[in-house]
């Protein structure tokens, strides 16, 4: 296999590089034997050999995949960073690929670990590795702002009976995440992902280092096919090819692809207006899984739009109850309580915030509810929270942000808001 953006594997191991700090407190300059010199940024992103880092360590998880495919020959590190597990991959595997969307983690990766090819590559794209029987996918998903579609790109790319290991950090209702982990797994959120996407789980391993773990094999149903459909044809609007979409997906052999077509499909009722198809498919979504709380917020977005608010908040409320570190559960919740008890839904705002601090919906929901009662601060710091992933922010949003920095009297700051919100609506079009 050849790529114009990959390097070839040489006959040994490049030794760890010596670091010198830059003139930035949050970067350092790697310099290896071979005089090549790499950027090194600090901070939660990934982890560099010999160098202390607050990021999470995953070599085990490699070593874990090596023990469970003694016999694989092509392995795919998805989410390489700096290469200090592919060395392990490398050692075991004929041919090992490593995909990296920061070009300076694939530049480091490249000297220090010179015998494997490397890409640089948005994870949700194709990988380069057309039929891997060896998969890692360790700290990747929670920083993926569309985690489906990378797991769906590594099942386009993977062998019939490959293993796939899959190591992500364990979600707990008080968590708070640093930047750039946009979200944490439960087991049961975790295979739901996977299920969903092309896999099936054959094992769970122990928790480790507060992560949740286990090995799938892609699965020869193609349900999780027909709900990849149905996502696209919702993003383009087309009403009628999402609900066929997923009347296929409901036919697949999978339960879990059964719960989440029927899950989809509630939500597509609600939104179009059809309460009794809505609570059709959320009644069955129920008898399908009825532990699962996913259903039952369902059924407490339905009861809430038909306007029983006390049926909406014992049903959001059990849901919570049942997983409190599923997101959409705790979401529903917040939005049942903004409508029947609007001083009691910050809590249930900060949960979900909690859940996924890169969510700008809630942060901005979290603002004004804090604003409400006075709590500027609270407010900022939701928003300051989603500014650190990077994502480009609504002008909506910026100008909110101006307003509460105004409120404490930070307001330089709320000037520089203002002004980003002003460049954001020239930008996209929006009138200011």
């Amino acid at each position: 296999m050849s790529h114009p953006t990959s390097q070839r594997r040489s006959d040994s191991a490049a030794g760890s590089p010596r670091y010198e700090q830059t003139g930035s407190a949050d970067e350092l300059r790697a310099i290896f034997d071979s005089d090549v010199t790499v950027r090194v940024p600090r901070g939660r992103v990934r982890a560099y050999p010999k160098l202390p880092s607050s990021a999470p360590k995953t070599e085990t998880f490699y070593r874990a995949l090596v023990a469970a495919v003694p016999t694989a020959k092509r392995a795919l590190d998805v989410g390489c960073g700096a290469a200090v597990g592919t060395r392990h991959l490398v050692e075991a595997h004929e041919s090992v690929v490593g995909v990296d969307c920061d070009p300076d983690a694939i530049d480091f990766a490249r000297a220090y670990e010179p015998r494997a090819e490397y890409l640089v590559s948005d994870l949700a794209s194709a990988p380069p590795l057309d039929d891997a029987d060896a998969v890692l996918i360790a700290d990747v998903l929670g920083h993926a702002i569309d985690y489906e579609s990378v797991l769906r790109s590594v099942r386009k790319r993977t062998a019939t009976g490959a293993r796939v290991l899959v190591a992500e950090p364990a979600a707990y209702p008080a968590q708070s995440l640093e930047a750039p982990a946009r979200r944490a797994f439960s087991r049961s959120s975790l295979e739901a992902a996977l299920e969903t996407c092309g896999f099936e789980v054959v094992t769970w391993a122990d928790a480790q280092h507060s992560f949740v773990v286990c090995v799938a094999v892609p699965s020869p149903d193609e349900g999780w096919l027909h709900l990849e459909r149905a996502a696209v044809c919702a993003g383009t609007g087309d009403v009628d090819a999402t609900l066929n979409a997923l009347a296929q997906a409901a036919r697949s052999s999978r339960l879990p692809v059964q719960i989440q077509a029927a899950l989809h499909d509630g939500d597509a009722q609600i939104a179009l207006g059809n309460g009794d198809a809505a609570a059709r498919a959320f009644f069955r979504a129920r008898e399908l899984a009825p532990e699962d709380p996913r259903p039952t917020a369902g059924v407490a977005r339905l009861s809430l739009a038909a306007g029983s608010l006390s049926d909406a908040v014992e049903l959001a409320t059990s849901a919570v109850t049942a997983c409190p570190t599923d997101f959409d559960c705790a979401c529903t919740l917040a939005l049942v309580l903004a409508e029947a008890h609007p001083s009691a839904a910050l809590e249930s705002l900060r949960m979900a915030n909690a859940l996924r601090p890169a969510d700008e919906a809630v942060a901005v929901e979290l603002a004004k509810a804090s604003r409400q009662l006075g709590d500027a601060e609270l407010g900022i710091w939701g928003l300051d929270r989603v500014r650190a992933f990077g994502d480009e922010l609504s002008p909506a949003t910026h100008l909110l942000f101006a307003e509460l920095l105004a409120e404490a009297g930070r307001h330089a700051d709320a000037e520089i808001e203002t002004r980003l919100a002003q460049a954001t609506s020239a930008s996209s079009g929006e009138p200011r």
